[in-house]
């Protein structure tokens, strides 16, 4: 329905109509109501047998006709689940059957209170600023509807103020609080938070976090490695990962999360280290300084570290520094989107110090298997590196 807020042509206009629409639903009043019980017995049962519940309903509101009454037994007897549904029905209309409907008033005279309370309600200003939505559609309807329809018209409209709440309700819930952002092998991404900080997402990593940070927190989840810029503020920055917990005001920092294992590396400022598990378990790193977690045990104390040369993915490098072989096979899957294996599980014990930049992955490999005094083979599908 449309409102028109002002002009005596619309008014008019919407008076004739009104006074149609009154006197078609009062002359169809108790059908309605009956129309209304019976789609609801459809919608919260949800058969596909209407022609029985229609005649369930009819049987139980008193309209059914005397044939209509002899189908709706032979249905019943045919089946005891007809049974039960028509004893759930005759239960339920007798537990919502409203009071005794009003005798029909005088169309004449109820159109003329109608037409008084429309004419005294335009003439009024519209000063409705800070009253409620509900109250103010109460306070018209109260005002246009004769006393004894009062209860009636207001429950209908509280029903639809309600469902249209709800329908806006969800298509705002529908939207995602949290945002994440991830990448595939062989792909890097910047991310730019709420908050004017920066991420630089390594390969197959993840970040979560809020669209907006809340007033006291700015927290966000790693799976992977990530580089971050914070920025500074009141507010504490967290960055959770499967085991630990990093937290900073304003600095740059690198994360590293694999496989229950958390790496940090501050650049700039300083940052506190803790695993989620030991609360009172923690480290400060300040600049050019490095700690890790593995699985639920204290942090490693700091160790200071060349941070430009370990940080050399944000530059496209590859750098390795004492790693194992196993994680170097990792990064190496990641970086180039390909399958390697180990040939022999003596090799994992291993470690290289090494860096690469931009070489195809069969120079890398061979790099690596010259320096441990093994070879590889690609059997068409992965790379094997073998004694």
């Amino acid at each position: 329905m449309e409102f028109i807020r002002g002009g005596t042509p619309g008014i008019k206009s919407f008076q004739r109509s009104l006074r149609l629409s009154l006197e078609r639903s009062l002359e169809t009043l108790k059908e309605g109501i009956f129309d209304l019980k019976r789609i609801i017995y459809e919608r919260e049962i949800n058969m596909n047998n209407s022609r029985y519940l229609k005649l369930c309903t009819k049987a139980v509101s008193g309209e059914i006709s005397p044939e209509e009454k002899n189908d709706l037994e032979r249905l019943i007897k045919i089946s005891p689940e007809n049974e039960i549904l028509y004893n759930k029905i005759k239960k339920t209309w007798e537990l919502t059957e409203a009071q005794s409907s009003p005798p029909l008033p005088d169309i004449e005279e109820e159109w003329s209170t109608v037409e008084k309370s429309l004419n005294a309600a335009t003439a009024k200003k519209r000063n409705k600023g800070d009253t409620p939505l509900f109250k103010r559609i109460a306070n018209n309807l109260t005002t246009l509807v004769e006393p004894r329809y009062r209860p009636a018209v207001l429950s209908a409209a509280a029903v639809l103020i309600f469902a249209a709440a709800f329908l806006i309700w969800r298509n705002q819930s529908s939207e995602p609080y949290f945002q994440k952002v991830l990448t595939h092998n062989k792909q890097r991404t910047q991310v730019n938070l709420p908050d004017g900080s920066v991420v630089h997402l390594n390969c197959s990593s993840s970040i979560k976090f809020p669209k907006k940070f809340s007033n006291n927190l700015r927290q966000v989840t790693l799976s992977g490695e990530a580089f971050f810029e914070v920025r500074h503020d009141r507010k504490p920055f967290v960055v959770t990962t499967e085991n630990a917990k990093v937290t900073v005001l304003g600095t740059k920092f690198n994360v590293r999360a694999w496989n229950e294992q958390t790496c940090v590396i501050v650049k700039t400022g300083r940052v506190k280290l803790g695993a989620i598990k030991l609360n009172d378990k923690n480290v400060v790193l300040s600049k050019g300084q490095m700690s890790r977690i593995t699985g639920n045990v204290p942090p490693q104390p700091p160790q200071n570290v060349d941070v430009n040369h370990l940080l050399g993915w944000l530059e496209g490098k590859i750098v390795f520094e004492k790693t194992p072989l196993t994680e170097i096979i990792a990064e190496l899957e990641r970086d180039y989107d390909v399958s390697i294996e180990l040939g022999n599980l003596r090799l994992s014990q291993k470690t290289l110090t090494a860096t690469f930049e931009n070489l195809p992955i069969e120079t890398v490999l061979s790099s690596i298997c010259l320096t441990l005094n093994s070879h590889y083979k690609f059997d068409g599908k992965k790379y094997i590196i073998m004694d």
